[in-house]
């Protein structure tokens, strides 16, 4: 079983040696914002895989995604600020938000996510609960415009009354996965399959490095605005009248191509341009998202205790950090949320 240290890092022997060959493998946790770089360095430290002979960087890198978003989810939304947003003049047709296509962003947590509902340019709204619907039928308790409710279910959210045509809605965001972001330009002329790249993001100067010579290793992109995965099935670098670093695509999308942003997800170019990202939870988070990529990886190589025993140091983190906003328990009857 590796020890672990008074800054949470799994050692062993002949780790030194290792980070003295290597620094830049190394930095302690908690001290300093990790890059996703560093913590893919870390990680394979604690993995004893810095030769990447069980886990691709690829890999550890899909652990490490896979770990913040558990953490995200697990932790008390006071930990979370930095994913934070307010949207404003939300529409709002036949009193409903479809909370999936209506907002920009995925909403964190499902309804627990929605932190707070306003009518534009007006008052707050009361949340309420599917399970208190029938008291809509009753004209003191039912939504007003002087005073508005909302419940949310089935990934939509509900306004009292649905004459509402307009909302600012206050939620919690999933973070961004931890890949880097490359911006992306309408083709000369635009297109639905065709894009141009952006000088200066890294993007490769020779043909044809992102759609490879067979099927299996052509990459998939994901565009951030159209919310869609793309094969790439051309790159021309220069050499092309519609112009540099010419990306052509399959599916064809729903409409051209614009100005939007998109990141790799396949075949090691998911690991471009990791250098300058960090991951946008609170940094004291980061070595609890280490703990839980380093189970997710031990899991993978069928070393069940090595993975308990992270996992439970990491549950056991979540839980102290939690204690602190767990609502007391008193004593007789259990109180009820109103509204």
């Amino acid at each position: 079983m590796p020890r672990t240290d008074m800054f949470g890092i799994h050692s062993r022997p002949g780790l030194v040696a290792e980070q003295a060959a290597d620094p830049g493998l190394f930095r302690f946790e908690g001290v300093s914002n990790l890059t996703v770089s560093e913590m893919v360095a870390q990680l394979a430290l604690r993995l004893e895989d810095s030769d990447k002979d069980n886990w691709t960087d690829s890999e550890k890198l899909a652990a490490l995604n896979n770990a913040q978003y558990r953490v995200a989810n697990l932790v008390h939304d006071k930990y979370l600020t930095e994913l934070e947003v307010t949207e404003e003049n939300v529409v709002v047709s036949g009193g409903k938000v479809d909370l999936v296509t209506g907002l920009s962003n995925t909403v964190l947590k499902g309804a627990e996510g929605i932190k707070k509902v306003r009518i534009s340019n007006g008052l707050w709204c009361i949340e309420s609960e599917i399970e208190h619907i029938k008291r809509q039928e009753n004209r003191y308790h039912k939504g007003t415009l002087h005073n508005p409710m909302f419940y949310t279910f089935q990934n939509t959210l509900y306004l009292l009354p649905d004459t509402v045509s307009a909302v600012d809605i206050y939620y919690l965001r999933k973070p961004k996965p931890l890949l880097n972001e490359f911006t992306m330009a309408p083709a000369s002329p635009a297109s639905a399959t065709e894009f141009l790249g952006t000088a200066g993001e890294g993007l490769s100067t020779s043909d044809d490095a992102y759609n490879g010579s067979t099927d299996k290793e052509r990459a998939v992109i994901y565009c951030i605005g159209k919310k869609a995965y793309f094969i790439v099935t051309d790159y021309d670098y220069t050499g092309n009248a519609k112009g540099e670093m010419l990306f052509t695509v399959s599916p064809a999308a729903d409409t051209n191509f614009g100005t939007d942003i998109f990141y790799f997800n396949t075949h090691s170019f998911d690991e471009l341009g990791l250098d300058n990202l960090s991951p946008e939870i609170n940094v004291d988070l980061h070595p609890i998202m280490l703990d839980f990529a380093e189970g997710e990886c031990w899991g993978m190589a069928n070393e069940l205790d090595r993975k308990n025993s992270v996992f439970k140091s990491a549950y056991q983190e979540i839980e102290i950090l939690n204690a602190k906003y767990r609502e007391a328990v008193g004593v007789g009857a259990k109180s009820r949320k109103r509204g």
